[in-house]
């Protein structure tokens, strides 16, 4: 009865850390799996490997560095559940710290597109701010939030 016991208690352990375990898994490769993967591609870019996906949790700023070439344009879609929207991104110059963009003062755009002249270090800070959220468990405040990056040639333009 013991031997039992004990097998039932390790059974329910195991998948309670396999269970832990899926819901972290659940991010991977969210910037593919949302919506704004498939409206991205109509225009042409190419998609860029330097794309992310991460847990997220309501209020909590997370941070993400990429490396943008020169010569290029580039489309940041940021991707989120719509109960979690609006999302607050704000992009830094890595190395100097200059204030590139925040998506504030653009009513929480989750879509940007520029050009880079030279190659620059990038820093993101994302946090999802969820108006839509009402006080509940942790569990209810956390998302997966996607940056998925597209990239393609900057078109020879003039004579």
């Amino acid at each position: 009865m013991k031997l039992i016991r004990y097998y039932i208690l390790g059974t329910f352990y195991v998948l309670c850390l396999f269970s832990l375990n899926a819901q972290s898994l659940e991010c991977n490769n969210y910037h593919k799996r949302s919506l704004c993967y498939r409206e991205a591609y109509a225009e042409g870019f190419n998609y860029y490997g330097q794309s992310a996906s991460a847990l997220a949790e309501k209020g909590v700023t997370l941070t993400y560095n990429a490396v943008f070439y020169g010569g290029k344009d580039y489309i940041i879609n940021l991707c989120c559940l719509p109960l979690f929207e609006p999302v607050h991104m704000v992009i830094y110059d890595a190395d100097t710290d200059e204030l590139i963009y925040d998506n504030e003062e653009d009513e929480y755009l989750n879509r940007v597109a520029f050009t880079m002249e030279f190659t620059r270090s990038l820093l993101f800070e994302i946090t999802v701010i969820g108006d839509g959220l009402t006080d509940g468990s942790l569990d209810s405040k956390r998302t997966c939030v996607g940056i998925l990056i597209l990239w393609r040639k900057v078109p020879k333009i003039g004579f």
